[in-house]
C-alpha cells in the first residue's frame, strides 16, 4: 500500500514470499508467535537500538518450526481459502471502496487479524524494518546479523492498535500519523556464490549492493 509523507512510522516489508513471511504474536512462545532470545549480546545491541523508541519492545525474536513440515501446503491452502483470511477490508462496502473508512482503528484490526492467521502456518513470522532503521544504518538490515534492528510485523500493529485512535492514528511530536506498510519485490544483488557461504569468504547473500544502492534511493 501506499501513503502520503504524513503518514508513519512507515514499515517496509523488504523480503517476503510465503516461506519466508512476516506476522507475529502478542505473547511469544512455540505456539504463539516468535521467540526473543536473550543472549550474552542482547542487552548491548538492544542499547544500540534504542533509537527504535516505543518500537524496541518490538524487536523480532527468533522462530523455530512446528509440526510437520510436509503439511505446509495444506496449511497454505487452508488458510488461503478461509472465509477469515478473504474478509474484505472495511474500507470496501457494498457501494465500492470508501477511501475515508482507509485510516481507521477497525483497519488497523483487520491488518492485526489477518497477520495472526497467516501466523498459524509453519513458517516464519513476519518481519519488518522501519525506515528511521534504514535512514539510522545507511543500509538494509540483515537477518540474523542485525536482529535488533529488525521488527516483528505483528507486535507492531498490537502496539500500534494499543495507542491509537478510532481513526486510526496518533499524535507525534504535534504531527499525525498513521500505519504504512511498503511491499518491494526486488532482486537480490549479492546471491549467494555457493553453498554454506559466508561474509569471511565474501559469498554470503545480501539484497543490496555494496554501495547500498537501495537503501539510499
Amino acid at each position: 500500500t501506499s501513503c502520503d509523507q504524513r503518514c508513519g512510522p512507515q514499515l517496509l516489508y523488504l523480503a517476503g514470499r510465503m516461506g519466508n513471511r512476516v506476522c507475529c504474536q502478542e505473547q511469544p512462545g512455540p505456539e504463539n508467535g516468535p521467540e526473543l532470545v536473550q543472549t550474552s549480546a542482547t542487552f548491548e545491541q538492544e542499547a544500540t537500538a534504542s533509537y527504535l523508541g516505543w518500537r524496541q519492545a518490538c524487536i523480532a525474536g527468533t522462530w523455530k518450526p512446528h509440526g510437520d513440515p510436509e503439511l505446509l501446503p495444506d496449511e497454505v491452502h487452508r488458510v488461503l481459502t478461509s472465509e477469515a483470511f478473504r474478509k474484505l477490508p472495511p474500507f470496501v462496502t457494498d457501494f465500492g471502496p470508501d477511501m475515508d473508512l482507509v485510516h481507521t482503528r477497525a483497519q488497523v484490526q483487520w491488518y492485526l487479524d489477518r497477520m495472526r492467521i497467516i501466523n498459524g502456518v509453519n513458517c516464519p513470522p513476519m518481519r519488518v524494518v522501519w525506515w528511521g532503521t534504514i535512514d539510522k544504518l545507511g543500509r538494509l538490515p540483515r537477518w540474523p546479523e542485525d536482529r535488533f534492528h529488525i521488527l516483528d510485523g505483528e507486535r507492531v500493529l498490537a502496539e500500534w492498535l494499543a495507542q491509537c485512535d478510532d481513526r486510526g492514528g496518533m499524535v507525534v511530536n504535534g504531527v499525525r500519523r498513521e500505519i504504512c506498510f511498503s511491499f518491494f519485490s526486488h532482486r537480490w544483488e549479492r546471491p549467494a556464490k555457493a553453498m554454506g557461504a559466508n561474509y569471511e569468504v565474501g559469498g554470503f547473500a545480501h539484497p543490496d549492493t555494496e554501495d547500498h544502492k537501495k537503501a539510499t534511493m
